[in-house]
């Protein structure tokens, strides 16, 4: 490059062509001869320096010089396409360069992307740049600015005026103001009508306070906040709108930014919208059960609605656990009338073991009674508030826009935990009143066991399904019913009844109006209800159903579901289904043995497999069937004193794939259970292609 250098190109060329011939492979020779290509700047011979610096780029991918010549030939040959990732490419590998920083100068300028292109031309003059190059570009910025201002004066929107900002700060101002006095007077009224439940004589049932006003401010809260929806949606779109102008401003909007910016606004009004139709869907509650044919279930249900003049219950879903609860499905208009669509108790069938019909009363009769009273915690409105809290939230944190950049997270967030503290006290009353209900109906007796029967069965069926799901998971065992499922490790009867105890004595949230279930009891036993005893008391809960196996079964599989989804735990529901599992684990892990020495599995081979027997009889038996099937036998006898010491092994030709074989080996696996042996797994030669 001296001879370049000094003006005499022909000769500097020449001695480069030298140097290729003896080093035709040199990355460095040819970004050499391309250099010098793109300075006589003919058109074939820059063709020529393109193909050079190309391959010289892909040997020394992370060398500066070689990318700089090949962004001059792309350059002088108008390639703007591939200009752009070559000058993307030396900005990744030369952050600091003045070839890098001038180059992307002049493609911002390209793009009249005038900010970037004077902070690339800046870090360039801070490389070097020579200051008639860089007075020369930074002209040309400043005319594009000039330029582009004018043509932005032009089309731009007239930006609101001052008194309209101020207005609307007002608005925002007053609507700020008026949500924070509801909240601070409910959450004072929710105070106060906690400390009146906590004087109030259970006997009467008197409750003090101002309970009209509270509930006028819990409808008040509750209607004010759909009140909010619309300004809570122009606020979302105008902050997308507002962070878009201001990238347009600066004649720079990020792809990846309009992206996201269009699925955050898109997504929120979508869960907000959404949101105010929620609806539980009947699927999600849990197995279904048709009370046309469960006429003792739906005797006992119509019994309890009568009994609390409560509306009957229209449908009944069994779910695994210990749950015991009444829900309604109905939309937010539906909420706000105080219609329901469907009314639907949920049972758990972890929780009828040892359980009464007399106390499956006294638990339906209290959730019934929730529903009798819901007037004293404002009506439709605050469970429509609730739902539709709740809703939102669910579907902003499912679609990723829960987080700390959406500002509609946060106000739903902050809103959702105020409102929950302000109408705990409601929802302590609504407790408290469907608890007398339920006392009232089936005595004080009924309720105390009732409740602590359902603790307590709760806390030992949790530690029952932890150990099993552990020891079939340890060791591949099936569970086909949880329920009749003994664990091998028994379990710590004081530790549960330690479990229990704290859950019976456990407080409320402060965001949470229910009782401690410990209260709940003391005032059970100081109302002091008695019942006569009626006959069918003391029936178990089982028996209102026909099939008991059968539902333990269904419930068993839906909990083997909930595992896979949330866990990703896979339980076999039989111990065939789990043996086959196991088989195919062990043939999957022998092939692969086979395939690693190179065996293509396609030729059909002898293949021998092993069984083992407690005694001979047995062992001639399977023998005498195994020869049926083409298996060749010979007995291999182990040591008496260990378990199955009559062994056999048989041969046969078969091929060795997956699918072949593993019907082989499950043939086998059957015909051995069959005569009380084990089958112990099979091997084969290793066949070369």
């Amino acid at each position: 490059m001296l001879l370049v250098s000094t003006y005499r190109i022909d000769e500097g060329l020449a001695e480069c062509e030298m140097a290729l011939k003896l080093d035709p492979s040199s990355p460095y020779n040819k970004t050499t001869i391309a250099e010098v290509l793109a300075i006589r700047r003919r058109p074939k011979e820059l063709e020529r320096g393109l193909v050079l610096a190309r391959e010289a780029t892909s040997q020394l991918p992370g060398d500066p010089h070689s990318l700089e010549v090949l962004c001059g030939l792309l350059i002088e040959t108008r390639n703007r396409a591939e200009t752009e990732s070559c000058v993307e490419r030396l900005m990744t590998v030369d952050p600091k360069g003045l070839i890098a920083n001038y180059l992307s100068a002049l493609l911002a300028i390209d793009h009249g992307q005038w900010y970037w292109a004077r902070k690339k031309l800046e870090e360039a003059h801070a490389a070097g740049l020579d200051e008639p190059d860089y007075q020369r570009l930074l002209a040309a910025i400043s005319d594009g600015e000039t330029r582009s201002d004018a043509s932005h004066s032009r089309r731009s929107v007239k930006l609101p005026s001052p008194d309209f900002v101020w207005a609307v700060l007002w608005v925002v101002f007053g609507w700020l103001a008026v949500m924070c006095i509801l909240l601070i007077t409910g959450d004072a009224l929710s105070s106060s009508m906690l400390k009146a439940i906590d004087r109030m004589n259970p006997k009467d049932g008197v409750v003090g306070g101002s309970r009209k006003l509270y509930k006028g401010v819990l409808v008040l809260a509750g209607l004010y906040f759909y009140f909010s929806i619309p300004f809570l949606l122009v606020a979302v779109i105008s902050g997308g709108l507002g962070i878009l102008y201001f990238f347009v401003a600066q004649d720079a909007l990020p792809i990846y930014l309009l992206f996201v910016l269009g699925v955050g606004v898109i997504g929120t009004l979508s869960a907000v919208l959404r949101s105010l139709f929620v609806r539980t869907p009947p699927a999600a509650l849990g197995l279904r059960t048709e009370l046309a044919h469960q006429p003792r279930l739906r005797a006992l249900l119509d019994e309890v609605a009568h009994a609390v003049a409560a509306r009957r219950i229209d449908a009944a879903y069994l779910v695994p656990g210990t749950e015991i609860t009444i829900t309604e499905s109905s939309s937010l208009w539906q909420s706000l009338c105080g219609k329901t669509e469907e009314r639907s108790a949920i049972l758990g069938v972890g929780a009828f073991s040892g359980l009464t019909q007399l106390q499956l009363r006294s638990l339906i009769a209290h959730e019934l009674g929730r529903f009798s009273n819901a007037h004293t915690a404002g009506g439709g409105v605050v469970l429509g508030v609730r739902r539709s809290l709740a809703a939102i939230i669910v579907r902003l944190s499912k679609t990723g826009l829960k987080n700390a950049l959406n500002p509609a997270w946060w106000f739903l967030r902050g809103y959702y935990r105020l409102y929950m503290r302000m109408s705990q006290g409601a929802s302590r009353l609504q407790e408290v009143l469907a608890d007398r209900a339920a006392i009232a109906a089936y005595g004080t007796n009924a309720f105390v066991s009732a409740h602590r029967k359902l603790i307590s069965r709760s806390v030992e069926f949790q530690h029952q399904v932890d150990m099993v799901i552990r020891e079939v998971v340890d060791t591949g065992s099936a569970l086909p019913n949880v329920y009749e499922y003994v664990p091998r490790a028994a379990a710590n009867p004081e530790a549960l009844a330690k479990s229990a105890e704290k859950k019976l004595a456990a407080e409320p949230s402060l965001t949470h109006g229910l009782p401690s279930p410990r209260k709940r009891i003391e005032w059970a036993e100081s109302m002091a209800v008695e019942r006569a005893a009626q006959g069918g008391d003391d029936e178990p809960v089982w028996a209102l159903f026909d099939d008991r196996e059968a539902l333990e079964r269904a419930m068993t599989a839906e909990l083997r579901i909930r595992l896979f989804v949330k866990r990703g735990l896979s339980i076999a529901e039989t111990e065939h289904q789990a043996e086959e599992r196991e088989h195919l684990e062990q043939d999957k892990q022998t092939i692969a043995v086979l395939v690693a020495r190179g065996d293509p599995l396609t030729t059909p081979r002898s293949v021998q497999h092993w069984a083992c027997f407690n005694t001979a009889q047995d062992r001639a038996r399977f023998i005498a069937e195994a020869k049926s099937s083409g298996f060749e036998s010979e007995e291999d006898d182990r040591d008496p004193g260990e378990s199955d010491p009559f062994g056999v092994i048989l041969t046969r030709t078969d091929r060795v794939d997956l699918e072949s074989i593993h019907a082989v080996v499950m043939n086998l696996v059957t015909m051995a259970n069959r005569y009380s042996g084990d089958y112990d797994g099979w091997e084969s030669p290793v066949q070369e292609p």
